[in-house]
């Protein structure tokens, strides 16, 4: 009589196989979606005789996050599977229910599995100084599910919770509701407010949003959104005249310019001033970090260079911190006006960098393969 022998590793390969495959997983379902509207839901082990119950969360109080996740409770309207595999089924959502946040519940014989519809998500965060924002700044969430059916802007909180620093010890902030400026279903505009203010240079906060349905269940999960001191930019003024600069728009002024912009980088940054008048200049204009270059009034004040036989790679360049406001820029034959250079050298603890121009007019004649601003790569 022979023996045969099954290799271990089969034999648990076998065992694994088959515990796994009768645990019910829901991947993903298809929302938003309303009454009358037709769900997928992508998973393993949902099998042919699945049975599905529906059943729409109470619009009671959000309150707070909470702290554990949605469970279960009682009994939903049963609705038929269709479609159903081992990977996916399908259900609708019966019509006579509201629109609002839905609960459901596939299960099989091996299990159950449960889900939220119409529940917020925040895909990503991004605030006005780019990857982060400042305290009074703005925070842009995107995401999907954010502005519920009817529902209106007023009524979406959201909260944001970061640590802090208190009297004698430590803790973390309370939870807050903070202002929503501006809402559509896949993104939210709100501000943090200037009491908020981070203790370290950046501080990683937990953002969480709730679309005033569904209650305090209903709550995203929370998204990383970074905080920071806003960058102390110095505010003494270099004026050119100081410099011996003519503003004649006869005469070049690009030495005394240069004076000007070389003081204000000494000083850590400041503001490069330039009175009424024209000001010639037939070079490239580098602007340091933290500083301003700012005319008396967009009318008043000429900022022009020649008809360069060989332009310069930019007109005005900029660290990943200036400015340019209040006057006006004359060019002709120029490769680009305004560059910012994103690779300055700064501290690993520096943000990405604030640039911005207000109240500023170019005039230029157009070329091909020319442009107003630009991000110049070093």
């Amino acid at each position: 009589m022979k023996s045969c022998c099954v290799p271990l590793a089969v034999v648990v390969a076998l065992w694994s196989s088959a515990a796994f495959a009768a645990a019910v997983q829901v991947y993903w379902a298809s929302d938003p979606v309303g009454p009358g509207a037709a769900v997928m839901v992508i998973g393993d082990a949902l099998g042919e005789h699945a049975t599905v119950e529906i059943a729409r969360l109470a619009d009671t109080a959000a309150g707070s996050p909470a702290s554990a996740r949605f469970t279960w409770a009682g009994e939903g309207a049963k609705v038929e599977a269709l479609q159903a595999t081992e990977n996916s089924l399908k259900f609708v959502v019966p019509a006579t229910l509201p629109p609002g946040v839905f609960a459901y519940r596939i299960t099989t014989a091996s299990g159950a599995a449960t889900g939220l519809l119409n529940r917020p998500v925040i895909w990503w965060t991004q605030g006005n100084r780019g990857t982060s924002t400042c305290p009074g700044g703005l925070l842009h969430l995107y995401g999907k599910n954010l502005a519920a059916s009817g529902a209106g802007e007023a009524a979406a909180t959201v909260f944001l919770k970061g640590p802090r620093v208190l009297a004698g010890g430590s803790g973390e902030t309370p939870l807050s509701p903070l202002r929503t400026v501006a809402l559509t279903p896949t993104a939210t505009l709100m501000k943090p407010p200037p009491l908020c203010r981070p203790t370290c240079r950046s501080e990683t906060t937990r953002s969480s949003y709730n679309n005033s349905r569904g209650g305090s269940e209903a709550w995203s999960e929370p998204a990383i959104a970074h905080v920071e001191k806003p960058l102390a930019w110095p505010q003494t003024i270099f004026n050119v005249k100081d410099f011996e600069a003519a503003g004649t728009g006869a005469k070049d002024d690009t030495t005394p310019v240069r004076a000007a912009l070389a003081a204000a980088e000494k000083n850590g940054g400041g503001v490069v001033y330039f009175p009424r008048g024209r000001y010639l200049v037939s070079a490239m204009v580098r602007v340091p970090r933290f500083t301003i270059l700012r005319g008396e009034k967009r009318e008043l004040v000429n900022l022009l260079w020649p008809d360069f036989p060989h332009p310069p790679e930019a007109l005005v360049r900029g660290s990943n911190n200036f400015g340019i406001e209040d006057m006006t820029l004359y060019c002709a034959n120029y490769k680009t006006i305004i560059a910012a250079d994103t690779r300055t050298p700064r501290p690993a603890t520096s943000s990405c960098g604030d640039c911005g121009c207000g109240r500023i007019c170019t005039t230029a004649i157009p070329s091909p393969r020319r442009s107003i601003g630009a991000i110049a790569r070093a």
